[in-house]
């Protein structure tokens, strides 16, 4: 099975009942996050440029523009 088969199913799952009450931003998997967790330091301070902090800074800004 393809590994982003059940992602994407599990995607589309939710999309389906949350509808547009779903943010549009989504936080990819990477590698920062899992590492920032064990250090003690979000994410913001253990690597600003990573895809998980950017990721979550534009669901920041997708909340404060909602």
């Amino acid at each position: 099975m393809n590994k982003e088969y059940l992602p994407r199913r599990f995607e589309i799952r939710i999309k389906g009942y949350f509808g547009e009450n779903l943010m549009k931003t989504s936080i990819r998997v990477n590698v920062a996050l899992a590492e920032s967790q064990s250090s003690g330091k979000d994410i913001f301070e253990y690597d600003p440029s990573s895809n998980g902090a950017t990721d979550y800074m534009s669901l920041v800004q997708e909340i404060i523009n909602n």
